[in-house]
């Protein structure tokens, strides 16, 4: 049994990183003595519940990053009895750890390389240097975020994509399905938004075009209490008055597996808009597209990012680059129902591979080969 330290510097909101790194601990509690550490463990520990995360046998922390580096350095260097954990994983939004790695091996799950503030301090340089080095090697969310980490830093890398919860979804065949479309995700006032206005707007355009499909959409994500954020569900609310629109705000996964179940189309738009040089608010990989195609929803998403690795164009799928595109594509597929139920069955397939179980199993597989190195 190996002496497992899982790290994120993260609150306890409910998000795709979250999922992962506390999956990630599940996966590996009935084997080994695992520990997460994070800033609010009581709140980690609900998030799990609500999550449906076992974590049943693991020790939360409350750890804030800060190390005695020289402590650290001597352990690393000279006297390897005295290094906590057999392997450490921490998780991050950039390539440089806001950790040094605290293990025999360690892992850095990077979610995205975000841009860091690039400093000309010497020994703040030296300082991020050491915590980058002292990682083994970095997992991945997507071949998408492996093509931009490897540009910046060569870390030996593996893609595990997320693990997406299916066990709690239901498959429904498309000819018992309502007339509705369906978005999922945070509502976030900033740039790297789910673009949940700009739906909200073609929707307006897809009902003013073509009334005679008699659709409503569903807008669900979960919200954040800064203002930025909820002036955004405010800027959204007004936006959708006077057409068939629902603005449905932290639905529990009960609620969300009935209206995927029950739903059409999906709608995703994260990185429409968005300058190419800033990949980062682009769709890193797109567990709601996975979740809305176990449950048999036709996804219609951008063009861009991870999306890319999930859905087929015309297989599975639709894959748009502009509002009349989707507009186009949404109102022939729900005029289409033989090609439509062919579509909807392939999404639920194409879904398969991305499952919890899969995500484990990887996982399990990683660190044993790092244990026995």
């Amino acid at each position: 049994m190996a002496k497992i330290g899982i790290y994120t510097c993260f609150p306890a909101y409910i998000g795709g990183g979250e999922r992962y790194i506390m999956t990630f601990a599940n996966a590996l509690q009935q084997e080994h003595e695992v520990s997460f550490l994070c800033g609010s463990p009581l709140e980690y520990q609900k998030l799990s519940k609500i999550l449906n995360i076992d974590t049943s046998k693991i020790n939360f922390v409350e750890f804030h990053g800060g190390v005695n580096l020289k402590k650290i350095l001597f352990n690393n260097w000279f006297d390897q009895q005295n290094i906590v954990y057999d392997v450490f994983v921490a998780m991050s939004n950039h390539i440089t750890p806001s950790v040094i790695g605290l293990g025999r091996k360690n892992i850095l799950h990077i979610q995205f390389p975000y841009p860091c503030q690039k400093t000309f301090n010497i020994k703040t340089l030296v300082k991020q240097n050491i915590y980058k080095y002292s990682y083994d090697l970095s997992v991945v969310n997507s071949k998408f975020t492996k093509s931009h980490v490897i540009k910046k830093f060569k870390y030996p890398l593996k893609v595990i994509y997320p693990p997406v919860a299916t066990e709690h979804l239901k498959f429904t065949s498309y000819n018992y399905k309502k007339n509705q479309i369906i978005s999922v995700g945070r509502f976030i006032g900033t740039q790297d938004s789910k673009r949940q206005l700009e739906m909200v707007r073609f929707f307006k355009k897809l009902c003013d075009l073509y009334p005679d499909l008699d659709v409503e959409y569903l807008c669900v994500g979960g919200e954040r209490p800064e203002k930025i954020h909820q002036d955004y569900i405010s800027q959204v609310q007004q936006e959708a008055e006077g057409y068939p629109i629902k603005l449905l705000l932290d639905t529990s996964l009960t609620d969300l597996a009935k209206l995927y179940s029950e739903t059409k189309v999906f709608w995703h738009a994260k990185g429409y808009g968005v300058d190419e040089k800033h990949p980062e608010f682009t769709e890193h990989f797109g567990i709601s597209t996975v979740e809305a195609m176990f449950s048999g929803c036709i996804p219609i998403v951008f063009k861009a990012g991870g999306q890319l690795e999930i859905v087929q164009d015309e297989y599975n799928g639709f894959l748009w680059r502009n509002e009349q595109e989707l507009i186009q594509k949404t109102a022939e597929i729900l005029r289409n129902y033989p090609v439509a139920l062919s579509i909807a069955q392939n999404a639920h397939e194409s879904s398969l591979r991305f499952s919890s179980q899969n995500f484990k199993l990887q996982v399990r597989e990683l660190i044993v080969s790092l244990l026995g190195k």
